[in-house]
């Protein structure tokens, strides 16, 4: 910070936080877009870094206005105005649910499975406790994630206080009780973590067929966590080590 032509660099420097940078990863996205000075509607943005995970975008529905003054993260909700269009949108960070921090999650919740069975979340040979099972890894890791159900579409005969229940009234949630407005017909666009995997092996994403680069991503998936790591090594030789033994989570 000192290298830098501050007056007082204590005062006027701080780490942005999760609903900061999913704002401002919007707003680049768009700019870059330029959704702001054509018709077009905005694009949503998702973000995987290492510590957590942003989601931000301009809900196509109208958001009930009990929820935006009632539901468990009201800071979600943001009001901005760019050259007289206003713009409603949801952004929630998912703390440790970024890269690194989701590998420390996923071996906390699983220590009991990795220590009987071995880690099937890493190339085999990579560590001694390491298998390499794409399938086996995704199971898993649905662990350290806490899916919810429209409350509007919870099975009949389950009760108001249902875990598996999104517990906000006739609405919908991202994951862990977290509310968020129900995805429809929004388009996203994933970065980070997401890029660097889909570069690292030449998925092809210049198509609108999200089906398409998922059946990539999934294909390469299972057969990149199968292979044995010493191959790996000297496949991708400017690969850092580190990063190399990382991918077959990157693909979850």
């Amino acid at each position: 910070i000192n290298e830098f032509s501050f007056i007082n660099s204590l005062s006027q420097v701080r780490i942005i936080n999760g609903r900061e940078e999913g704002i401002y990863g919007w707003l680049a996205t768009n700019y870059l877009k330029d959704t702001f000075t054509s018709s077009s509607t905005s694009i949503g943005l998702i973000e995987m870094g290492g510590a957590s995970m942003q989601i931000t975008f301009e809900p196509s529905k109208q958001l009930p206005a009990i929820l935006i003054d009632g539901h468990n993260d009201p800071d979600s909700i943001i009001y901005l105005t760019l050259n007289q269009q206003k713009y409603t949108l949801y952004t929630h960070s998912y703390l440790d649910y970024g890269l690194e921090a989701a590998q420390v999650l996923f071996q906390q919740k699983n220590i009991n499975n990795i220590e009987n069975d071995g880690n099937p979340c890493y190339p085999i040979g990579y560590k001694h406790s390491s298998t390499g099972n794409y399938h086996q890894c995704k199971q898993l890791m649905k662990d350290i994630f806490h899916f919810n159900v429209p409350s509007n579409q919870k099975e009949e005969g389950a009760s108001e206080e249902d875990e598996n229940t999104c517990p906000f009234p006739n609405q919908s949630c991202g994951f862990n009780n977290i509310y968020q407005p129900q995805i429809e017909h929004e388009d996203f666009l994933a970065i980070e973590n997401f890029f660097y995997t889909s570069d690292f092996f030449q998925i092809d994403t210049d198509t609108d067929n999200n089906d398409h680069i998922l059946s990539q991503l999934k294909s390469k998936g299972q057969q990149y966590c199968t292979e044995d790591w010493n191959t790996l090594r000297e496949r991708y030789t400017t690969e850092e080590e580190y990063s190399l033994s990382k991918y077959c989570l990157k693909f979850l």
